[in-house]
């Protein structure tokens, strides 16, 4: 008997061992389950905190664009009330010499008078809208779901607010090339006319001449005594051609009705040319010790007047007027590189750039610009290879990317917003890149 219950105990013993040696393995599997827990809750920590920094830096990036959005609102109420109230003083002074000629009742001076009338009412009406801030976004970073940053995230890249300060921000990013014309030489200058595109080379004497459809040569424009174009614009209003040959001092005309050519001399050193918003012809006279300036010239040649530039404004390339009246140039002197808004004197408003570099808002030589409806400007920044975007205040919009191309030394810039093009020729290169801006 005593036998049998040593047997139990003995087997009752090695069961409580077993117990024991399970108990032990659960023991450390809890252990290890809690170490897991633990490293999955620093994990999860981690990612939050990352999570929420990425949120906090697109929720900054957000404000400061909006903030700029609002600067170049802001800029852009200024520059065409400016214009405005200067238009406003020159009607009144001639409606004061209507009234001295005892002519207060003529036709002339009604017009005047309904036109000092609608600059009233639009000074008002701009004031007005000047006082509606744009709408402010406002984040929790508390909403971590996500989701909300998904839509943080998609707000900040989809941001366009604003489609006069920012109709080229998309482009900057979406441009399609639609062709591009093979090198054939350095290019002066491009221009379009009609359904016809006009390109001048460095060194060559005829204006080549594409179809805007098929972009196939169909003839060259032969310019008596030009040997080295180094600019090109064409005026829709006078059905001319206009070819920059500072080497030689002249400003050939070409009339594409008649074909007869003309020319007048510039005494000074230049380089591009543009048009005025009044039609008139725009060169950049480039003089050292503080003698550059800008000369507008009559589409027949006759001189009109000069703005001096301001002595920091050196080795000018281009100068283009915008539709507030104020001028922009790009210029890339000893000191400086950099885009400058000035006014009707010479004065500078605004300046974009500084000291040549490679960098955000740096350039190395700017040598050409052009502007689309909304004034926002397009500048070829040759030396870096690419062409930025900023605005009619001057702030950094974007650079042209396109795919599967690199620019080399792009020299002139040129919108074509009927057809929905912007064309790019470079320097170095040869080529004319033909964008969609559609």
């Amino acid at each position: 008997m005593s036998s049998q219950i040593q047997d139990k105990l003995d087997k009752i013993k090695v069961c409580v061992c077993q117990c024991t040696d399970e108990l032990d393995l659960i023991k450390t599997d809890q252990s290890s389950f809690t170490e897991d827990i633990s490293t999955v809750k620093s994990d999860i920590t981690s990612r939050y905190k990352r999570l929420q920094k990425q949120l906090e830096s697109h929720y900054n990036e957000l404000i400061n664009k909006l903030e700029s959005i609002e600067k170049d609102r802001l800029n852009m109420f200024r520059l065409r009330k400016e214009m405005v109230q200067q238009q406003l003083v020159e009607l009144n002074g001639f409606q004061k010499q209507c009234d001295g000629m005892g002519l207060s009742e003529s036709d002339e001076s009604n017009k005047v008078s309904d036109l000092i009338g609608q600059a009233d009412r639009l000074l008002k009406r701009q004031d007005e809208q000047n006082k509606e801030p744009l709408k402010s976004v406002q984040v929790s970073f508390m909403d971590t779901s996500s989701q909300a940053l998904s839509d943080t995230v998609n707000l900040v890249g989809d941001i366009n607010v604003d489609e006069q300060s920012f109709s080229l921000r998309s482009f900057a990013v979406k441009s399609k090339v639609v062709q591009v014309l093979s090198p054939g030489g350095s290019v002066g200058g491009i221009a379009v006319h009609e359904n016809e595109l006009f390109i001048a080379r460095y060194n060559k004497a005829q204006i080549e001449v594409y179809d805007m459809t098929s972009f196939k040569s169909t003839r060259q424009v032969k310019v008596s005594e030009l040997f080295n174009p180094e600019d090109l614009l064409a005026s829709s209003t006078e059905a001319c051609l206009y070819i920059s040959e500072p080497s030689f001092r002249y400003v050939h005309r070409v009339d594409l009705k008649s074909q007869q050519n003309t020319k007048w001399s510039v005494n000074d050193a230049w380089n591009r040319l543009s048009l005025a918003r009044n039609g008139n012809i725009l060169l950049t006279i480039s003089i050292p010790q503080n003698k550059s300036r800008i000369q507008e010239y009559t589409p027949q040649g006759k001189f009109v007047k000069s703005i001096s530039l301001d002595g920091s404004i050196d080795s000018p390339a281009q100068s283009i007027q915008l539709s507030s009246s104020h001028f922009v140039v790009c210029h890339r002197g000893t000191t400086y590189h950099r885009v400058c808004l000035i006014d009707s004197q010479g004065t500078i408003v605004q300046t974009y750039g500084g000291p040549k570099g490679s960098g955000a808002g740096q350039m190395n030589s700017p040598t050409g610009m052009a502007c689309d409806r909304y004034d926002n400007i397009a500048v070829a920044d040759c030396k870096n290879n690419r062409v930025q975007l900023i605005s009619p205040s001057l702030s950094y919009l974007g650079d042209i990317k396109m795919k599967g191309y690199d620019m080399v030394r792009p020299i002139t810039v040129l919108f074509d917003e009927e057809a929905g093009r912007l064309y790019i020729g470079e320097d170095n290169g040869g080529r004319v890149f033909i964008l969609s801006i559609k």
